[in-house]
């Protein structure tokens, strides 16, 4: 993987928030439904307007990773609940990338979520058999660090915040 993200400038992005809370499931359900996009339509119609779930495509198959890219629709900019970008451009991106959103699934408990304006990671901690805490962050370049992490509760105002997902095992990603 080393280089393969560079173009996302990961080392000089700034961690804007992170949340942790409780998902009452198997920490292997989440890293499957993060896996595949079939439940995109049905569960989160919002996402599904802007990223269709049939159209992107794996480009990352060997080894402990898994994932690849969705194509955002024509006249959005980002993931974002008006489809508009919520900050800077993280890195020198190519035109292609302007559009795509890439998942990225690595072994053993992270979720990796590229996007034109910013980057989101979580990693999955088992609780017990069927209880994990995910951990997520969101950053982006230009931002202020955050000093603590946030509870679930603590949601961000701004029109153009990227999508959350919400709590349960059936809308992970």
């Amino acid at each position: 993987l080393i280089g393969r993200f560079s173009r996302f400038n990961l080392p000089n992005l700034a961690v804007a928030r992170t949340i942790e809370y409780d998902v009452h499931a198997n920490w292997k359900l989440l890293f499957q439904n993060y896996s595949e996009c079939y439940h995109c339509g049905p569960v989160h119609p919002p996402l599904a307007k802007i990223t269709p779930p049939t159209s992107g495509e794996n480009d990352l198959i060997e080894g402990p990773f898994t994932g690849g890219f969705m194509v955002m629709n024509e006249g959005h900019q980002s993931l974002t609940m008006s489809g508009r970008s919520c900050g800077l451009m993280v890195g020198d991106l190519p035109a292609e990338d302007l559009n795509r959103v890439y998942y990225y699934a690595i072994f053993p408990n992270m979720l990796l979520s590229l996007h034109p304006d910013y980057v989101m990671f979580h990693t999955l901690w088992p609780e017990a058999p069927d209880r994990t805490r995910p951990s997520t962050g969101t950053a982006s370049p230009g931002l202020t660090r955050s000093r603590s992490p946030t509870s679930t509760s603590e949601r961000s105002t701004s029109v153009s915040t990227p999508l959350r997902s919400s709590t349960s095992a059936e809308s992970v990603r």
